[in-house]
């Protein structure tokens, strides 16, 4: 019988995968995620003082400072919401101050005309000066991008309506590039900042020192500002200096005389966790970990030739190969004497405890529920049973055929499913073997396409809102070779489609996906040496693509026993060379391909790989696609047998990966086990690698408690409130912060609900939830018997209850065409209590706006 395939495209991950101290917890916004701002206490100058914040958000990614941490200093960059980037002007670029940046221009005659004009410098060389603006800004700054005509390696102006220019990758030391082409830039970085009345201030990035990469990285290195001239004739000195450590300098051994911290010590470290990405088409490798920032004086007259050291912020890490994350943050006084030795002063380390991925010595399977059964009934039938999330909510059911009958279990969360139903209109069910069918994201939104690989009745069935099936619609272009043997579809780009990829003996041949309308012409790229084609599969060879390095990209991986090799996935078409990953699994002389999975089980973003054995499973975790870790063995709850069936899927709805048992004979059986979260007692474990709890050493901790965002999906859709957006994968939210003061012996909770979460198909980006809500208590009854855990408390006088505060806040998401839907959801949700209320205020178009496109935005 057939077998219904279901591509495996990327989305965008929810979050923890591969901001005395002022600490700000901000309010979760639209965006549900936790956001945390420590403001970094420098010196102030006359001006252009840098305001830099250690800031960690949830939903962010890995870096120099650990998982979801970052010190943000502006930047321009190409955006990778939709793929890699082409290096044409076709890409978006995006303004880390504004957002999205648009040519400046204007029409003549029906005819776009962009701004642009050719400057030439004092040394004769000449520019092209393109104009920008941003795409949604009051403030309406200049900005220019300057591109030289020999080279084509550009830079950025921007000049803010106060008269600040700032400057952008005016070196190769702040540029961000291809190594194999210069003009290639990826990223432009601050560079220079200078106002009208000559203050300015510099920032400079130390290039990584791999040669393997080719050094691609950039680290801030130093901000100097509070610029002046110690003499009439001397050059420009400035009086302030930050220095960011990456293990190059030491603070040890100050109380001795002549003590010089400005000077390094020693090579920067290597982090245990060094991870890779190649969004940008080429690698972008993070090799380093800041130890810290240092301040430094530079006031020779009055302190001395040496650069005097301030002050000092120190972060501590819990390392690991896996992912590494901010443990303490220690912020230091220094007074340096008149031998030179130092005095310091510190205030208490702030503390910083990350979820962690703890499985169970012994992990346990689940067994999976139907509404109104004892189990979840199979077929037997290889592939017949295909975790598929149908309705784009981020949540799989199961879609099962038996070549006659087409069945869908709908998701109800924490493994339990809706009784079977037979999708409407679901096309061809009455023959499924032939042809061959797999469910696909033709226009990367989240909405799975039935696809149909047969020839001239080759097309595809839209999967509408309602839970039918169009008919079917011919693509208007497709290969001749489509559906061939040797075709794979796969996301070649990041981008959500899947293209058509051929192996040839010297060559990569693909046909770009253009969704519903088909496929583009043929492009070719050369082929590594010994890249393997799906052909390679054999039975002690396993071939595939997954994302072993956490990128969201379809890398070629082939396994065998003792050797993981990879070919990096570069967009376009285009693979790197050949490498090996360190801690290749050893699965013996009985290994079988066939029993080789790939699938991020321990939340990191990497795939892991699992080796399923007769009893029970090997699990060897990806160490940020360097290598691989020892196994994790995990038991079965049955015995395998060549007709049971493994699969992956976020089964409990918390935004990690569960693994699957299907047994099939005698008795159908399903069970699944989360090794981030024990079936037991699921409260003990979640999404590792987020902010849990902070304490900042003075008395005032503070703890965070999140959920996946399918939860308040599946709740509203049980209360009879579905949502009028589409999120079609789970983002971890904010669901409680508790706030507590030891020293005035007051907590505060605030607890927070979500609905209408939005992915916006076009731009691929996540734009939030159309409405928050939130309390601030989690009830006040307890208060008058429960004690509180951290000190006594004594009953509260009935009369000075409060009831917690409940507030609603509506976000406008830009959901272009489900505006109306929104609009008149939101009206219902509405408080009606008040007859003089003025009408809430709606959207007001100028009539001339043309549809599509420009309204879009306008959204």
């Amino acid at each position: 019988m057939a077998t219904i395939r279901v591509a495996d495209l990327s989305l965008p991950k929810g979050g923890g995968a591969v901001r005395g101290l002022a600490v700000d917890l901000q309010s979760p916004g639209s965006s549900g995620t936790a956001s945390l701002g420590i403001a970094l206490n420098v010196p102030k100058a006359r001006a252009l003082t840098p305001a830099l914040h250690v800031n960690y958000d949830s939903g962010g990614g890995n870096g120099p400072y650990g998982a979801g941490v970052s010190i943000a200093i502006a930047s321009i960059s190409r955006s990778t919401a939709a793929g890699v980037p082409s290096y044409t002007g076709a890409d978006v670029l995006v303004f880390s101050e504004t957002g999205v940046l648009v040519e400046k221009g204007h029409w003549n005659a029906g005819r776009w005309i962009p701004d642009v004009r050719t400057e030439t410098g004092p040394s004769g060389k000449s520019w092209r000066v393109q104009a920008y603006i941003p795409q949604r800004d009051a403030a309406l700054p200049l900005i220019e991008q300057w591109t030289a005509l020999d080279d084509q390696v550009s830079h950025w102006r921007v000049v803010s309506s106060d008269n600040i220019e700032s400057l952008y990758g005016v070196s190769a030391s702040a540029r961000i590039h291809d190594p194999a082409d210069p003009g290639r830039i990826f990223q432009w970085l601050l560079e220079e900042v200078a106002d009208a009345k000559g203050n300015r201030a510099q920032y400079r990035y130390k290039t990584d020192d791999d040669a393997a990469t080719g050094g691609t990285n950039r680290y801030i290195e130093k901000i100097r500002y509070g610029n002046y001239f110690p003499a009439p004739q001397a050059d420009q000195a400035y009086a302030y200096e930050l220095v960011f450590d990456y293990g190059e300098y030491t603070l040890d051994g100050l109380s001795r005389p002549g003590a010089d911290p400005y000077a390094p010590v020693r090579a920067w470290t290597e982090r245990p966790d060094p991870f890779s990405s190649f969004r940008s088409g080429f690698e972008i490798r993070t090799r380093r970990l800041c130890r810290g920032v240092l301040t430094f004086l530079n006031f020779p007259t009055e302190l001395g030739a040496l650069p005097c050291l301030n002050a000092s912020v120190r972060f501590g890490y819990a390392e690991s190969p896996y992912l590494s994350c901010l443990s303490t943050l220690l912020s230091t006084g220094y007074s340096r004497l008149a031998d030179g030795a130092y005095e310091e002063l510190s205030v208490p380390p702030m503390r910083w405890g990350f979820s962690a991925f703890n499985p169970p010595p012994a992990p346990r399977f689940a067994p999976l529920r139907v509404l109104g059964a004892t189990g979840l009934p199979g077929y037997l039938a290889p592939g017949a049973y295909q975790p598929v999330d149908l309705q784009g909510a981020g949540l799989p059911g199961f879609l099962q055929s038996d070549g006659v009958v087409t069945r869908y279990y709908e998701p109800l969360g924490d493994g339990r499913y809706g009784a079977p139903m037979a999708p409407a209109r679901f096309p061809d069910s009455g023959n499924l073997a032939d042809p061959a069918l797999a469910l696909v994201d033709l226009d990367s939104n989240g909405q799975l396409e039935l696809l149909v690989s047969a020839g001239s009745a080759t097309g595809f069935y839209r999967h509408g809102d309602d839970g039918g099936w169009s008919g079917r619609q011919p693509f208007d272009a497709i290969p001749t070779l489509y559906g061939a043997s040797q075709a794979e579809t796969v996301d070649l780009n990041g981008g959500g489609k899947a293209d058509l990829l051929f192996t040839g003996v010297t060559e990569l041949r693909h046909y770009p996906s253009h969704g519903a309308a088909g496929f583009g012409p043929a492009r070719s790229a050369l082929r590594p040496d010994g890249f393997p084609a799906a052909t390679a599969n054999t039975e002690q060879t396993s071939v595939v693509f997954a994302d072993v390095f956490g990128d969201g990209l379809s890398h070629r991986v082939q396994v065998r026993n003792g050797e993981v090799a990879v070919w990096p996935c570069l967009g376009h078409g285009r693979y790197g060379q050949r490498r090996l990953l360190a801690g290749a699994p050893q699965f013996g002389a009985a290994m079988s391909a066939t029993r080789v999975y790939f699938a991020d089980v321990d939340g990191s973003g990497a795939a892991d790989i699992v080796y399923a054995a007769v009893d029970h499973l090997l699990v060897f975790r990806n160490q940020s696609g360097n290598g691989y870790s020892a196994p994790l063995r995990v038991p079965l709850p049955l015995r395998l047998s060549p007709t049971d069936q493994i699969s992956f899927a976020d089964i409990r709805g918390n935004g990690t990966t569960a693994i699957v048992i299907t047994r099939v004979s005698p008795e159908v059986e399903h069970w699944a086990c989360d090794l981030c979260a024990d079936p037991v007692a699921p409260e003990s474990g979640g999404k590792p690698y987020l902010l849990a709890s902070t304490d900042n050493g003075l008395g005032a901790t503070t703890t965070l408690r999140y959920a996946s965002s399918t939860r308040f999906y599946l709740a509203d859709k049980r209360a009879g409130l579905p949502w009028a957006t589409r999120l079609p994968f789970p983002v971890q939210v904010v669901t409680e912060v508790r706030s507590a003061d030891a020293v005035s012996q007051v907590s505060f909770t605030r607890r927070y609900a979500y609905r209408d979460g939005y992915f916006d198909p076009v731009a691929r980006l996540f734009r939030g939830f159309g409405m928050v809500e939130s309390w601030d208590a989690q009830a006040y009854a307890p208060f008058a018997d429960t004690p509180d855990g951290n000190w006594p408390t004594a009953r509260v006088d009935d009369e000075l209850r409060v009831p917690p505060t409940r507030i609603r806040t509506w976000y406008c998401l830009g959901a272009y065409e489900l505006a109306p839907a929104v609009a008149a959801q939101n009206a219902r949700a509405y408080f009606h209590g008040d007859p003089k209320a003025a009408p809430p205020l709606t959207n007001v178009f100028d009539p001339a706006l043309p549809r599509a496109a420009p309204l879009r935005p306008a959204h």
